[in-house]
């Protein structure tokens, strides 16, 4: 991921992605919205974790270090489920 920069999303990621992960369900609305392509591999980072909170991941940009580190264990929560998922993909 050292390598990975942010860059607006284009009908041309979204149609090579396997999967793609939103941290809001407004993210992925607006995603299926404007690629609706992308409505069956769209998911809530928040809907792999183990103990079934789901939801959106909060935006912890300028609030106390303590919210970060809450946020940071969510993202944490979910990654593993994630990757089995991923390793369980059928991709060619």
């Amino acid at each position: 991921m050292t390598r990975h920069r942010s860059q607006p999303v284009t009908r041309e990621l979204v149609d090579a992605a396997s999967v793609i992960v939103v941290m809001t369900a407004s993210h992925r609305e607006q995603l299926r919205m404007l690629f609706p392509r992308a409505r069956e591999k769209t998911f809530l980072l928040k809907s792999f974790d183990p103990r079934g909170e789901g939801g959106d991941v909060d935006d912890p940009i300028g609030s106390s270090v303590a919210n970060y580190r809450r946020v940071r264990d969510e993202i944490e929560e979910a990654i593993p489920e994630l990757k089995k998922f991923m390793e369980n993909l059928d991709v060619h």
